[in-house]
């Protein structure tokens, strides 16, 4: 018996959870080949480190083991006071190895929390930044090494009480509970969440460390402040102050910080991608990021807009006028979005006729 017949078929393209949810199979390709690349960076960084290290005399001489205790300590140290060459080179091998987390996003935020971003990554992280900054404010620190010090002293005293289990391993203000407890004698199940921490507090840091062990070592060139004067510097030409930034970019607080530790690879231009104009096809259409864009897209949404009030048979699908599109543009025009219930008292300042909408 012929049941069907011209019928083709293909093997499912995508990998299905138990829950149902779909997959594609080139997600976990992507990811691995993602963190292929982060693990190949950060090994190109760590030999750069190293390779500037040994030239400035600071590379740490790692057959001599050291806890995490006193590489803490003299972290904390180093921001008051002088410490031996090989501890800055394992503070700064410290810092290339956990140097925080930053934003690829070109406009800078103060890490606010989009209601629609709370549960993307970059905003779970968020979350974490602003919770450690307020154990940080809480304990009175200024820096992250001052923070985790402070917490290995902890942990050293609640392990002589037989409170905590490893008195080399920090203590995680996460392990109490609401009564001010401590839930877990072993750490390891709040510590595999992680402790995001922003990179621009290693950053400042990292600069405190340098002024402070400039005064010791006079290889250590070149700081912040120096940096900054030539920014601020003023009565000075374009090509002049172009000049001072080239050869200060020569020092080895530039080289260190800028083009090892806290390196950033520059985001690869997407200007190809933004397709031709169907009017003009030798020209390319203007980025969405445009504000001409931004302006015609908010003037086509207006256009389309249409008003229907069931109370009033006249008033069905009827097209805004030039009074009512002016008020809605220049309310756009300052917000950064708008939705139609919440901001309803806004859309009843229209006039239609002798109705309000």
């Amino acid at each position: 018996k012929l049941i069907d017949i011209g019928v083709d078929t293909f093997p499912i393209g995508t990998s299905v959870d138990k829950s149902g949810t779909e997959t594609p199979k080139n997600v976990a390709r992507r990811k691995q080949r993602g963190a292929r690349r982060l693990r190949f960076r950060y090994h190109l960084r760590r030999s750069k480190v190293e390779k500037l290290l040994k030239k400035l005399g600071l590379w740490p001489d790692y057959s001599e083991k050291k806890t995490a205790f006193e590489i803490y300590q003299s972290r904390f140290e180093a921001l008051s006071q002088q410490i031996v060459a090989e501890d800055i080179g394992r503070i700064f091998m410290l810092f290339n190895k956990y140097r925080g987390f930053k934003s690829s996003r070109k406009v800078v935020e103060d890490l606010e929390i989009d209601e629609k971003e709370k549960d993307s990554e970059e905003g779970k992280i968020k979350t974490e930044i602003n919770l450690f900054k307020g154990r940080m404010a809480a304990n009175n620190c200024t820096t992250i090494g001052e923070y985790f010090f402070k917490m290995f002293q902890k942990s050293q005293e609640l392990y002589d009480s037989g409170q905590w289990h490893n008195a080399d391993e920090p203590f995680d203000e996460r392990g109490f509970d609401i009564n001010g407890n401590i839930v877990l004698n072993n750490s390891r199940g709040i510590r595999r969440e992680g402790r995001h921490v922003e990179r621009a507090l290693l950053e400042y840091e990292f600069d405190l460390i340098w002024q402070q062990q400039q005064q010791y070592y006079p290889q250590l060139t070149g700081n912040l402040a120096e940096y900054q004067e030539i920014l601020n510097r003023k009565n000075i030409t374009t090509d002049t102050r172009r000049q001072l930034k080239e050869a200060f970019k020569e020092t080895t607080y530039w080289r260190l910080k800028h083009y090892c530790i806290f390196y950033q690879r520059p985001l690869k231009s997407a200007k190809r991608f933004v397709g031709k104009c169907g009017y003009e096809p030798k020209k390319r259409c203007a980025g969405m990021s445009s504000f001409v864009f931004q302006e015609f897209r908010i003037l086509k949404n207006l256009t389309d807009l249409r008003l229907t009030d069931p109370r009033n048979a006249e008033m069905f699908n009827k097209p805004l006028d030039n009074e009512q599109r002016g008020i809605l543009f220049g309310f756009l025009q300052n917000s950064a979005k708008m939705t139609f219930y919440p901001d309803k008292r806004k859309i009843r300042s229209v006039s239609i006729g002798q109705n309000q909408y």
